[in-house]
């Protein structure tokens, strides 16, 4: 199997206060993991390493590929949902495929509008308009489409994409 992520003894501080310590992974593909902890715990922040947004102390590899050196090659099959999961309200559910379309390479506009056929979800219908559980539909055929090895959820009330997910690639 492929790995994905590898992480050893990674750590990260902020002044005194050490949000990681001694943090090793071992993640290959077709695994999932979920980070559980209390506020304050540094899931966050190990996203945020896993991301590249900031510097970290130890060795990890997202990829086989340095996080800090080559973000920009990683975020390409990484997909993120970040806790506020925000998509942009004044536009339809097309203009926001035609938007990721443009902006993604290996985004799959078809392929979105098949994951989106299996729901209550129409084209031309504002995001505005949609439920909470209608816009994470939405956003979950957004980050399937985009064909990405890893997807990052970070929060843990987010988990429940995943049964989506299942539908989705089930039919």
């Amino acid at each position: 199997m492929e790995t994905l992520i590898q992480a050893h003894q990674l750590g990260k501080s902020y002044g005194r206060y050490r949000a990681l310590m001694g943090v090793d992974l071992h993640i290959q593909a077709g695994q999932v993991l979920g980070l559980l902890g209390h506020n304050g715990a540094g899931k966050s922040t190990l996203i945020k390493s896993l991301l590249g947004s900031h510097p970290y102390d130890g060795q990890l590899q997202v990829f086989g590929l340095d996080p800090q050196k080559h973000r920009v090659t990683i975020v390409r099959d990484l997909a993120y949902i970040s806790d506020a999961a925000l998509l942009p309200e004044w536009m339809t559910v097309k203009q926001i495929i035609q938007y990721m379309a443009g902006l993604h390479p290996k985004f799959d506009a078809m392929r979105a509008y098949e994951y989106l056929a299996q729901t209550d979800i129409q084209p031309k219908i504002k995001i505005a308009k949609l439920s909470k559980g209608m816009k994470v539909q939405l956003h979950l055929a957004l980050i399937m489409s985009s064909h990405a090895r890893v997807l990052i959820l970070d929060e843990p009330t987010l988990g429940w994409i995943y049964c989506f997910a299942n539908a989705f690639t089930s039919n």
